[in-house]
């Protein structure tokens, strides 16, 4: 039966030194294939055939991974924050304000 959402899910078990991780989301995968070129000691992936492309099982030791946990943005913040780069974009290298003056 085909999954109906592709989620990352992280499991720690009480008194274990590492996090195991199924991972979807490409960002994860490749700060942990990083950290595993990095420091192979610390990393363990889970090498499998028959895994989808774009899924990686692993566990990284418990002493080098942290999380950060952010707040939803409401619709205010968003608008404002789309209103401050419209009004700054003379400010980017490449926007399409820079380009027409060229």
């Amino acid at each position: 039966m085909p999954r109906a959402k592709k989620e990352t899910h992280l499991f720690f078990e009480q008194g274990d030194d590492e996090i195991q991780i199924r991972s979807w989301d490409k960002n994860l995968n490749a700060a942990i294939r990083k950290m595993k070129a990095a420091h192979p000691d610390t990393v363990w992936i889970r090498e499998n055939d028959d895994d989808e492309p774009g899924f990686l099982w692993g566990a990284v030791k418990l002493e080098n991974i942290t999380f950060k946990t952010l707040p939803p943005t409401s619709g205010k913040s968003r608008t404002a924050h789309s209103e401050n780069g419209k009004r700054h974009a003379g400010n980017l290298k490449y926007s399409d304000s820079q380009r027409s003056k060229a």
